[in-house]
């Protein structure tokens, strides 16, 4: 999937695949391992939804892309699962969410 250069300016140290939430605050209270995991998930999350505004605004993208519900479910894993998922497919779950919206920002519409 395609970033954008806001996105890539940033260094990752950390491998959201394999954190959980506990590793956030406020399950986690450790200040010293916890702020910067989590600092660096909500700035993942600006990051898509910055992505997302962007190509809501581009002339050059679809207003929609269309999928009967039926097909949604197929592409959208909407179940809930028993274990903690990792951070790095909440991260995927919210791009692949937004993908589907229907993108309302551009004034010319």
């Amino acid at each position: 999937m395609r970033e954008s250069a806001c996105f890539l300016q940033y260094t990752y140290i950390l491998h959201f695949p394999f954190f959980c939430s506990a590793a956030l605050y406020p399950v986690n209270q450790d200040a010293v391992t916890a702020d910067p995991k989590t600092r660096e998930f909500l700035l993942r999350v600006v990051h898509v939804l910055l992505d997302f505004i962007t190509k809501s605004n581009d002339r050059d993208e679809k207003v929609v892309d269309f999928y009967h519900p039926i097909e949604l479910k197929k592409v959208l894993d909407l179940k809930l699962s028993e274990q903690p998922e990792p951070l790095g497919k909440l991260l995927e779950d919210c791009r692949q969410a937004l993908k589907y919206q229907v993108k309302t920002g551009r004034k010319d519409r």
